[in-house]
Order: C-alpha cells, then sequence, then structure tokens
C-alpha cells in the first residue's frame, strides 16, 4: 500500500517537473521551434535576439546552448537527426555566463570576443591580441574593459552583439 502511494507522488513529480520544463520554454516563446529543422531554429534564435554560446555534440544529436542578454536566459536546443527534439531552459552557467559584480549576467563568450576583435582593430593589431574583462550591464547594452599590454579601454556593445564604440 505505502509502495502505491510512493509510486503515485514520485509519478505526479516527475509529470509537474515535465509540465514545469515546458512551460519555462514556453514563457521564453520557443515553443514553436520543436520538431523544425535544427539550422531553420538557429536562424530564429538570432532573429530574437539570442546567440550561440557553445555546443556538445552527440551520437545521434547535438546539443545547443543559446544566451539572450536582454532576457538574461540560456536556453538548451536538443537537435535529433537534424530536429529540434526539446527546448529547455537551463542555468546561466550552462552558456558561460556568471553573474557580474552587481548581480547581472553580462559576461557571455560572444560578447566578449566581438569586444576583443573590435579592441585589436582600434589598435590595429593582430587579431586575437586583445583580452577582455568582465561586463557591466548599462541596461541597453554592455560595457566591457579590453586590455592590450598596459594598454585598456572600454568597449561598449550591445546586447544583440553591436560593438557601438571602443575608447
Amino acid at each position: 500500500m505505502k509502495l502505491r502511494a510512493l509510486q503515485r507522488t514520485i509519478s505526479v513529480l516527475a509529470g509537474a517537473a515535465v509540465v514545469a520544463a515546458a512551460g519555462a520554454a514556453q514563457a521564453q516563446g520557443l515553443n514553436d521551434l520543436v520538431g523544425m529543422n535544427t539550422d531553420r531554429a538557429h536562424q530564429i534564435l538570432a532573429t530574437r535576439g539570442y546567440q550561440q554560446a557553445r555546443m556538445d555534440p552527440g551520437s545521434s544529436g547535438n546539443r545547443y546552448f543559446w544566451w539572450n542578454g536582454a532576457r538574461a536566459g540560456c536556453v538548451a536546443i536538443s537537435g535529433y537527426y537534424g530536429r529540434v527534439a526539446r527546448v529547455d531552459v537551463v542555468a546561466p552557467a550552462q552558456c558561460g555566463v556568471g553573474p557580474g559584480p552587481g548581480g547581472d549576467y553580462g559576461d557571455i563568450p560572444g560578447l566578449r570576443a566581438a569586444c576583443a576583435a573590435a579592441a585589436d582593430r582600434y589598435w590595429r593589431v593582430r587579431p586575437g591580441s586583445s583580452t577582455t574583462g568582465r561586463a557591466h550591464d548599462l541596461g541597453y547594452a554592455y560595457r566591457i574593459r579590453v586590455q592590450l599590454g598596459g594598454q585598456s579601454a572600454h568597449c561598449v556593445i550591445t546586447k544583440r552583439g553591436q560593438v557601438q564604440s571602443v575608447d
């Protein structure tokens, strides 16, 4: 009798977890991607302000992690034989993002890389020479410190990845 009650409880909790995960993806407005061609889904994610942070290869499909700075959200898109099998909202750390000094999540690797490349052009040096510090959320964009040897400057970049300035 107790075993049957325990099994029912576990089954209810598992069902609630599935509904919560689906609800989180729905809240992000991404349920429409399920079943879609993965290449097309990636294009749509980019138009919705997401940037691909990383990809984990699998034996029958890949898992892609996408970051949206405006939402401070990370989602994982699981591809299975060229189609999106599921969309999960995951912790920002899965996208390589950690909270900055103010508790914001403005440290996306893609934005830092774009600022480093802009700083290389600004200082007219070989690509890959500049380094970056943490990002500070300005609300509409991020300000990221860039360095080259003893020189430093700030890069202002929008949350969609467009460099506004380096100075």
